[in-house]
Formats: C-alpha cells, structure tokens, sequence
C-alpha cells in the first residue's frame, strides 16, 4: 500500500476521531466555525479554564481579522498526545498548534518536522524573544516553535509549618536534613516529590556534587557504576532522615494535607497548590534551588512549558502566522491568558502581565527566580524527561531501598538498562 493512500486513510481515521466527540464548546469537543472561507485549524490541550480563555482570544482575533476564521480542535491531555501522533505521521496536523517542548526532538530532530518561523519574520516579531529563547525553538538551524513561558522543577513550601518550627525555608539539601530532625517527631516531612521531580532533583544532586552533566549533549548517559552507587546512597539517606518519603508512596496532595511542609512540582503547577492552601488558611512561598553548599555545577534544568509551531504542510502560512503572532504577542491576548501557562516569553506580553496581572507573590517569586537564574538554568536534555528512564529510575531506587538488591548490583542494572533505552 503506498504512502499516499495510507496518509489518506489516517485523515479519515483523525477526523472520525474529531467528530465522534460531537460539536460545542465543552470540554474535549472539537468546534467548527462555519463559513465560506478555508478556515486555519489550531489544536491544544487543557483544561476547561485553559479552554474558555482559548476560545475567547480567537474569537477576538476573527473579530480583528475580518475574513479570517479559526477551527478549534482541543480536548484534555489523555489522548491528545496519541491523536497528535497519528496526525503528524499522516500530514494531516493543524496549521498552528500547542506543543511539548520534548515534541521538537520527536519530530523535528532534523528541523524539518514543523514551518520555519524564520521564514514569516515579517508577520511574527521575533524580537520580541531573546536569543536564547529563540535557540529553545531552532532545530538545525530552523525555528520550529515560540516558547510561551520558562518551566522547571521549583519548590514551594507551607510557610506556617516551616514557621512553626522556628526554621528558614531551606536553601541547601542541608538545611532539608536539618529540618526533618525537628519534623519527623511529628511525622511531617520537610519536602515530597513525585517521580519525575524526584529524578530531576537527584540529577541535579548529582551534577552540583560530580561538576558533570548526568547526559551528554547527545542524550548518552554519562554516569559511572561508582557514581551510581553515591545517587542511590544519597536517595536512601533522604528517606532514612525522613526528609522525604519513598517517592512510591508520596502523593501530591500530601503537600495539602500537611503530611509534607514542601512539594516539587513544575512552576505553572505551583497555582493549583497555593490556591488550596489559601482556602486552608495557609501561607505558601517559592523557595531557592536547593544546592549543596559547594556545588561544582548548579544541576537544574528549564524548559519551554508549551510552545507554539505551524504545520510543515499548512496550505495557508501567512495566516498561520498572523494567527501565532497574536497568540504570542498580542497585548489582549496576554490579558486573558494571564499566568495559566506561566509568565510569557515575548517582552510584549510579559509586560502586559506583570502591569495588569495580579499574580499571588508565590507566582512572582517563582517568575523572578527564573528570571534571575536564567543564565544558570541548563536547557533540558531530551532524556531527562524520558517516561521510560524515569520509570526505570525509580523502578531500581525503590528496589535499593527496600532491600531487593545490594547496593552493587542496582547501580549496575541501572546503568545497564537505562544505556539500553538511550541506544533504542
């Protein structure tokens, strides 16, 4: 069967896909504009908050683009990244689209995957974006997305707890050790991560401890048996302190529960905790990255949060990037996005934000960290958010420290089996 007719076959099999959900505005739903006029096709994914904001910034951009009419296709996360994939593959993706930051190195590792921005520099205003936030879109020289806002494992705490206890907010892994010694009496642990924050956190350890990067440029793991051996000691003492619990059993919602006086989550995560907390009478802040007291490297990694890209084989790229220009640095827009997906990029937009947005100080002290660490802040290697190497991860430090394998061994077939995923 040619490629052509089995291109053919999955258009049909994407749109049956887009029409079984039926048509209006809830969420997971898919909404026709009707018209005359070829319309420009823009998927995301989200939430219903994320939705309504969607929905009415491209409404505001028809109504300022007579003549130019927008499809929405969007839906919640699970399964959006499947039907992404059938849509890539088959040609048929939307003309502008959200996208992961790890989507560039899935589809694009040559460039070739997505339009090059570069080429509509005349209607997008890429001077709106630093050159290094530019470089987060380039693949071989090609700029196939904007970046919308920075993202990165950040720690925020209960800053009651932390006060009840007459304690700083930590700053250094120590300052974590010494916290437990006062909280573990009564059951409370200074910080909880879930896996991938876990992995990132003792990367960074790792690297701030070796002065090493865990992989190379090129995605090879670029760890020892021996240092593997010191990673899965260090894990280990952290639970054994009760700094944290064993990440298997950790909850994020432990963090509102107060069985934990700290979480690590994503910057753009941090909105869902402070506000429950808020509702709970407490208080939450935006700690430092936590660091050890000499660290050969700073260890963290940030990433685009979501971007925006334009199709290869959009029939209509002008408009696309008319379309992209208002979604990154239209000043309305900005408004009514506000923080959802983090603090914007585009020196336009973030403008806007900071003037008229009334962000929670948390937020802020989130976005000024970033600001401020911009330059130390690596950007994030490929397979650090690997799902299978981050499974694998915790799938081996669990079975460390519950005592199914001697120290030897583990660091051993954790090296082994993550090389094996790297070389697939």
């Amino acid at each position: 069967m040619s490629g052509d007719i089995l291109r053919k076959i999955a258009a049909v099999f994407i749109m049956c896909i887009l029409f079984a959900t039926g048509c209006g505005k809830s969420e997971g739903t898919s909404v026709l504009y009707e018209t005359t006029v070829e319309p420009l096709r823009f998927s995301w994914w989200g939430t219903d908050v994320r939705h309504r904001y969607m929905l009415e910034g491209v409404s505001l951009f028809e109504e300022n683009n007579p003549g130019m009419m927008v499809k929405c296709e969007y839906s919640v996360w699970e399964g959006f990244e499947r039907r992404n994939r059938i849509a890539m593959a088959s040609r048929t993706a939307a003309d502008v689209m959200l996208i992961n930051y790890n989507w560039l190195d899935v589809y694009s590792k040559d460039g070739d995957g997505y339009y090059d921005i570069y080429d509509l520099k005349d209607i997008v205003d890429l001077s709106q974006f630093d050159a290094d936030d530019l470089k987060s879109g380039e693949r071989e020289g090609k700029l196939n997305a904007l970046p919308l806002a920075y993202n990165a494992t950040v720690f925020f705490y209960n800053a009651d707890i932390y006060d009840s206890y007459g304690l700083e907010i930590p700053e250094t892994w120590d300052d974590l050790f010494e916290a437990a010694k006062v909280m573990r009496k009564d059951n409370i642990y200074p910080l909880g991560m879930v896996k991938k924050h876990f992995f990132l956190s003792m990367v960074a350890h790792y690297e701030q401890v070796q002065g090493k990067n865990f992989f190379t440029a090129d995605g090879r793991l670029n760890v020892t048996e021996e240092e593997m051996q010191d990673v899965l000691k260090f894990y280990k003492q952290l639970v054994d302190e009760k700094v944290i619990c064993p990440v298997s059993q950790f909850s994020s919602t432990d963090f509102l529960r107060n069985k934990t006086a700290g979480i690590a989550c994503w910057v753009n995560d941090g909105m869902k905790y402070g506000r429950d907390l808020e509702e709970r009478g407490s208080t939450m802040v935006c700690g430092k990255m936590l660091k050890e007291n000499e660290s050969r490297l700073y260890g963290w990694y940030k990433k685009p949060a979501t971007m925006y890209a334009i199709s290869k084989y959009t029939e209509n790229p002008d408009a696309a990037a008319e379309l992209l220009e208002f979604l990154v640095n239209n000043e309305d827009m900005a408004k009514i996005q506000g923080v959802e997906k983090g603090f914007p990029v585009s020196k336009k937009a973030l403008a806007v934000t900071e003037n008229s947005i009334d962000s929670p100080e948390y937020a802020k002290q989130a976005n000024s960290m970033l600001k401020s660490s911009k330059q130390k802040f690596k950007n994030m290697n490929y397979q650090l958010e690997n799902p299978n190497i981050i499974r694998i991860f915790q799938n081996y430090t669990d079975k460390y420290i519950y005592n199914k394998l001697d120290l030897e061994d583990c660091a051993a077939q954790l090296v082994s089996d993550i090389k094996a995923v790297v070389e697939e």
